[in-house]
């Protein structure tokens, strides 16, 4: 959905599953606020994002999918990088 544009409103929960689309918004640079922390939380934002005519907290859709893409969730050279740098300081530590 958020690559399509789509703001995605999210509740964490207590297990893996329930945490996935929470940890995609917060490290792709999207606004923590589309994440709640508990249902009441979620319900008030669920019905300002549906009454809202210019979107919830962006007015623009293409904003959405531009944050998302070039956010660090999407950002596969920086993976790279780091998991290279990983390996790297392994061999140094093992010689």
């Amino acid at each position: 959905a958020v690559v399509m544009g789509v703001a995605v409103l999210t509740l964490r929960g207590e297990t893996h599953r329930q945490n996935v689309s929470a940890s995609i918004i917060l490290h792709s640079g999207l606004p923590p606020a589309w994440v709640c922390g508990n249902s009441a939380e979620y319900v008030q934002k669920a019905v300002a994002m549906a009454s809202s005519t210019r979107g919830f907290l962006f007015p623009d859709r293409s904003k959405v999918r531009e944050m998302f893409m070039n956010g660090p969730v999407t950002d596969s050279a920086g993976h790279v990088r780091k998991i290279e740098k990983e390996v790297f300081d392994l061999i140094l530590q093992s010689s």
